[in-house]
């Protein structure tokens, strides 16, 4: 069993309407059920009541920031096909941001700026996941800038290798 499945199904009983990892206590959640592992992605599914979620998620190869503590970090890229929800992009960040921060994100040439509430961010709409998937699939690594509530800045890299397959794996298993 990978250390990423562990954390994630320690950290969490489902996904949330919009698009995290939640702690708690849904009668309707159910734990993630591993599906496959692509290099530094892994794939994931769940019911949330009847419908499938599927889902990739990574962790960061390198974490950088002044903090003496953090929590969980993820990556992940959701399917919830009864929403009609594709490639959904979101991130579990370790540690609440700073109130009206946000989120950086690049690969490559782009930056993408994602809204933050809690220890969580996500793009504003549909169209930016979709040009944040398709720099991921194109992409070796992405970086991703936050500031904490107490305003310490982390810098967290991603790996973007084996990215594609595990979003195909999820866009298999969640039809």
């Amino acid at each position: 069993m990978s250390s990423l499945f562990r954390q994630l199904t320690r950290a969490a009983t489902g996904l949330s309407a919009a698009f995290v990892i939640v702690a708690a206590a849904s009668a309707q959640a159910q734990a993630p059920t591993f599906l496959s592992e692509h290099k530094d992605w892994s794939a994931y599914s769940h019911k949330a009541g009847a419908s499938p979620v599927c889902f990739v998620a990574s962790k960061p190869k390198q974490a950088k920031g002044n903090y003496t503590k953090r929590g969980d970090v993820f990556a992940m890229v959701t399917n919830r096909p009864a929403d009609n929800v594709r490639n959904e992009v979101s991130f579990v960040i370790g540690y609440p941001f700073k109130d009206g921060s946000q989120l950086d994100v690049t690969i490559g040439n782009a930056t993408f700026k994602l809204t933050t509430e809690g220890e969580h961010a996500w793009t504003t709409d549909p169209a930016t996941d979709q040009k944040m998937v398709t720099a991921m699939k194109g992409g070796a690594t992405m970086t991703v800038v936050g500031y904490s509530g107490k305003g310490t800045k982390t810098t967290d890299t991603y790996s973007l290798s084996g990215f594609t397959a595990a979003l195909d794996a999820i866009g298999r298993a969640c039809k």
